[in-house]
């Protein structure tokens, strides 16, 4: 004992001590076997990202996503996503309103401003997946009209490529001779 140091007292220092002592040792002894013991049972899988993303299932899973904000006066605003005519083999994977995510739903109403996620198989024949394409010519009847002003109930222009250029196409798009529009339908293919 210590002077001045009360009877009891040593006995609550040296516990202290002790307490300490064994978490500081079961610590260092457990943080070193740990990894060790999962190693010899065959616990840890080297090859995989615990870390993975989103996007990083693109490298195992053949898939892409695109990202699609609805702007005003969108045809898809308004509707519910089971009246919509999305592009064969794919679906509204996320969606996020005003920083929100949410789950969509085919009773889940579209507004303005939505960001969609589509989800679809990469690749793929286009014949297969429902895709044309159709080349406009100065006689075709759909040359010189808005998509707007079209009447396209089983189809979908999914983007038209215009002198080497790529258009998404909203409905005030014009279309014009040599536009080459590519189509997703369930109807049968129209030839280009």
């Amino acid at each position: 004992m210590f002077p001045g140091q009360k009877p009891g007292a040593q006995r609550t220092f040296d516990l202290y001590h002790m307490v300490f002592f064994i978490v500081l040792f079961s610590i260092f002894v457990q943080g070193a076997l740990i990894p060790y013991a999962a190693k010899k049972l065959d616990m840890i899988d080297d090859t995989e990202d615990v870390m993975a993303t989103f996007n990083d299932y693109t490298r195992e899973i053949p898939v892409q996503f695109v990202r699609c904000i609805l702007k005003e006066g969108h045809p898809w605003e308004g509707r519910t996503l089971s009246e919509i005519i999305m592009p064969p083999g794919s679906l509204a994977a996320a969606m996020i309103r005003q920083g929100r995510e949410i789950i969509p739903k085919g009773d889940t109403v579209l507004e303005k401003g939505d960001e969609i996620i589509l989800c679809g198989l990469e690749g793929g024949s286009a014949a297969i997946s429902g895709l044309h394409k159709v080349r406009l010519s100065r006689r075709d009847e759909w040359t010189g009209k808005k998509l707007s002003e079209l009447s396209l109930h089983q189809e979908l222009i999914v983007l038209i490529l215009r002198d080497g250029e790529i258009l998404i196409p909203t409905g005030d798009t014009l279309l014009r001779a040599g536009d080459a529009l590519f189509v997703t339908s369930r109807n049968a293919a129209r030839e280009a």
